[in-house]
């Protein structure tokens, strides 16, 4: 993420959801780590706790992340990969079939 997506997001969606006091839980990337563009990015009146995970310390943090997602993404990575190869006419980027790869991938 980039500097001007993550002011975009705060901007457009974060504060827009959240009420005037909240905790921010963020990664240790070196874009989340600019405290000016974060303290910036708050509008007056809201009060904002920032929280950084520390580096390397996702697979106890965010396990999900480590295991379960890596999983998930491969096996849908090789059924795309299965419908490419065999030339399977199937049109992959439309809504119904994303929907149901996701659905063949939990059962």
């Amino acid at each position: 993420m980039k500097k001007e997506h993550l002011t975009v997001w705060l901007e457009q969606v974060y504060f827009l959801h959240v009420g005037d006091w909240t905790a921010l839980a963020i990664d240790s990337w070196s874009t989340y780590k600019n405290r000016a563009l974060l303290d910036a990015a708050i509008p007056e009146g809201r009060e904002v706790q920032i929280v950084t995970v520390p580096p390397k310390t996702t697979p106890l943090c965010q396990p999900l992340d480590v295991y379960g997602f890596h999983m998930w993404k491969t096996f849908v990575r090789k059924i795309w990969d299965w419908v490419v190869r065999d030339n399977i006419q199937c049109e992959l980027q439309q809504r119904n079939s994303i929907l149901k790869l996701q659905s063949l991938v939990h059962n």
